[in-house]
């Protein structure tokens, strides 16, 4: 099915200005990352590298941590549109999720992990980090209908995949597959904890993809 053609979106000035500061703290956050823990970066940092007071900074964000939560749904909608290839199946899609996932943490290996620590010392809830409509339009101009994403991004892209897989036919209806996603959701964030370059995480994803594929009964 194609996408549906972009359309352009009147942004005011107030909304653009506090996406731009919001997606270049975020931004500054990943560049720092690359030498620093999260708990080595200070706001004080951040602010400096966007160019804005400590004041303005708890005006958009509660804490630094929330950044991470941002960036998770931001990515999450990049990977919902990678894995939306018009006669892809769902065990391509999948693939095609777990491979990016892979090379992503080869280059940004610290942020992965933060976000997996993140995840396992704080709730996430539907507000927590929330991309706005004016974040959603900057970083992603190019996707039409951008839809917001939810507070467990990871697991509801396996879980779509695993439903459509369903309903055309690759996958037979099954109780057991609340638990396959719920085993890949934790393949997804156990890899990196491996600390092992991008070749072997990639073989690592599709290996253990491909045996539970084959396990519930998937058609290749």
């Amino acid at each position: 099915m194609a996408k549906n053609p972009v359309q352009p979106v009147a942004l005011s000035l107030r909304e653009r200005k506090a996406a731009l500061t919001r997606l270049g703290l975020l931004d500054a956050m990943v560049r720092r990352l690359r030498k620093q823990t999260l708990d080595e970066i200070t706001v004080k940092e951040l602010c400096s590298d966007v160019g804005i007071s400590e004041p303005t900074f708890f005006n958009h964000f509660k804490s630094k941590h929330e950044l991470l939560v941002l960036y998770v749904r931001l990515w999450s909608v990049e990977m919902k549109n990678a894995m939306d290839v018009p006669g892809a199946t769902a065990l391509e899609s999948l693939k095609r999720l777990f491979v990016l996932t892979a090379r992503a943490t080869a280059t940004l290996p610290r942020l992965m992990k933060e976000i997996i620590s993140y995840q396992l010392k704080y709730p996430i809830t539907a507000k927590t980090g929330a991309p706005t409509r004016a974040e959603l339009l900057l970083r992603f101009p190019s996707i039409g209908n951008v839809e917001h994403p939810g507070p467990f991004a990871i697991r509801s892209l396996i879980r779509e995949a695993f439903d459509r897989a369903v309903q055309r036919g690759e996958l037979p209806r099954s109780k057991e597959l609340e638990t396959a996603v719920s085993v890949l959701s934790a393949l997804f964030f156990g890899v990196p904890a491996l600390n092992v370059d991008a070749p072997l995480a990639e073989e690592i994803y599709l290996s253990g993809l491909g045996s539970l594929w084959r396990g519930i009964g998937g058609r290749r």
